[in-house]
Parts: structure tokens; sequence; C-alpha cells
């Protein structure tokens, strides 16, 4: 759901940088500025979309209105047809809906990197710093809380860093294969280890190899990034299958 969102903030995002082009013929003005800069670059706007649906999410979820999957189907597709709308509307603005679909690896540049580096590492440290508190309330949120865990808190750790890591992952692999890259890699990884530290290393070592080799495959047979590294995702998954699964 956090994933489909992010194509309603590019759609927004647009949306609101054609509103502050228009506001001024003066191409020196400041909003005229700000608006062609959310044109070309609607990343900050897909990030706190993406923030403010995950929280969203989480606590329409506590309310117990919906079960979780109608809830996150509702809302997945629901955005995504919104954005789309959107986009379709805006027939003033060449926008490469595609590029936002299934990444473009080529549009990130030097600026995108270093702030995508910082976000990655801000990530990990979160992850290593809450390691026990999210485990625990993973496997048991009840007996989590029992042994004196801020469940609440934990989940909201973990949703704003799954709402980071679908938008730094948005500009490679696009909004539709992006939650495909937070899924192979781990369940390759699950059947040849034995703990979950174990499982969040090997997952991460794997996610590299994917990324490099999708980057090389599209790179060598002019192929689109986002789908090669998804596809070469697929071949250690179905390589996985075939090894014996490690005894836990």
């Amino acid at each position: 759901a956090i994933a489909h969102s992010a194509l309603l903030g590019v759609a927004l995002a647009l949306l609101l940088g054609g509103f502050l082009i228009g506001l001024s013929a003066d191409s020196s003005a400041i909003s005229h500025q700000l608006g062609a800069s959310l044109v070309e670059d609607p990343w900050p706007v897909v990030l706190i979309m993406s923030l403010l649906l995950a929280v969203g999410l989480m606590m329409l979820q506590r309310r117990h209105l919906l079960a979780s999957d109608t809830l996150l189907g509702i809302v997945a597709h629901g955005s995504l047809a919104i954005g789309l709308l959107i986009v379709a509307m805006m027939a003033t603005l060449r926008i490469d809906v595609m590029a936002y679909l299934f990444g473009d690896i080529l549009s990130i540049d030097d600026t995108d990197v270093v702030v995508m580096a910082v976000l990655a590492i801000a990530v990990i440290v979160l992850i290593i710093n809450q390691w026990r508190r999210l485990l625990s309330s993973t496997v048991n949120a009840d007996l989590a809380a029992v042994e004196g865990v801020n469940t609440h808190r934990t989940e909201l750790i973990f949703v704003l860093m799954l709402a980071c890591v679908v938008a730094l992952g948005m500009r490679v692999v696009g909004v539709l294969l992006i939650i495909s890259m937070l899924i192979i890699p781990p369940a390759t990884a699950r059947r040849i280890v034995r703990t979950p530290q174990q499982m969040a290393v090997v997952a991460s070592v794997i996610g590299v190899l994917d990324v490099w080799l999708g980057l090389a495959m599209a790179w060598y047979m002019d192929l689109p990034a986002g789908p090669a590294i998804v596809a070469v995702s697929m071949v250690f998954f179905i390589v996985g299958m075939f090894i014996p699964q490690v005894e836990k």
C-alpha cells in the first residue's frame, strides 16, 4: 500500500508544481522555481506522502475496522488509481508514467545519491538499534508488551523506515516493483539460514547482488533496469528452492 501511494505522491507533487508555476509568469519568481523543481523531481513529496500514509495505515489497523488485507488492498489500489487519474488529467505536462511505475535509474543524479545514502545509513542504524524490539514485536506483540517493549512506538519506527525504503527504491525499480525487492531476497535467504540475524544479513547481500547483476544485464542487453533487477531476484529465489532447507 505504501508503494502504491508513492505514485499518488508523484501526482500531487506534479499538481502542486504546475499550480505554483501558473501563479507567476516570471520564471525568476520563487513560486515558479519551486514549482519547476517539484515537476522535475517530485521525490520529496513522495517521501512525505509515504510517511503520512504509513502512519495513517497503522492508525486504521489499530481500530480494527476492516481486516488488514482488505484495508491494504483498498488503500493500495485506490491511491494508485487516484494517482494515475491525476497524472492523466495533467495534459499540460509531459510525464513519463512508466518511469515512475518501473523505475528510471538514469534520472538519478549526485544529489539523489547523497540523499539516498544518508537515509539508507539512518535506516540501518535504526534497525541495529531497534533489532530486538522489532523482532520480539513481530514474533508476538502481546508477549513483547508484557516484557516491557513499547510495541506502538516500535511499530511506528518500523512503518516509517519502510516508507523511507519505498521512497528510496522507487527511483530505481519503480512503484510496482519495489515491494518485490522487500519480499523476494528475505524469502530466498530464509531457506539457507538458521537465525533472524543471519536472514537479515544474507537477504541484504542477495539484494545487493540482485541490483548489481540486474543493472549489468540491463546495460548489456538494453533492458529496463527495474524489471531486470527483479528478474535476477526471481532467479535467485528459484535456484534457492532447489537448495535443501536448513534446519532451524
